[in-house]
């Protein structure tokens, strides 16, 4: 009973792990490298840039409910 449970909760840690990475790969990726350039920064970049970190959370939820 005990080893099944760490096996879950070993799995479940992975998982969210391999996420964060992933995730943080990805949004770094879209903005340009982790860097902001302000004096480029403007309104529709902003919107820009918001609407792939919608898009991104919105298919992570669908994917998680399905």
């Amino acid at each position: 009973m005990i080893a099944v449970l760490f096996s879950t909760l070993k799995g479940m840690f992975l998982t969210a792990l391999t996420a964060a990475v992933s995730e943080n790969l990805v949004l770094v990726r879209a903005f340009g490298l982790g860097e902001l350039d302000y004096e480029e920064f403007t309104p529709a970049r902003a919107l820009r840039e918001g609407w792939i970190v919608t898009l991104m959370a919105v298919l992570a939820a669908v994917s998680g409910w399905l």
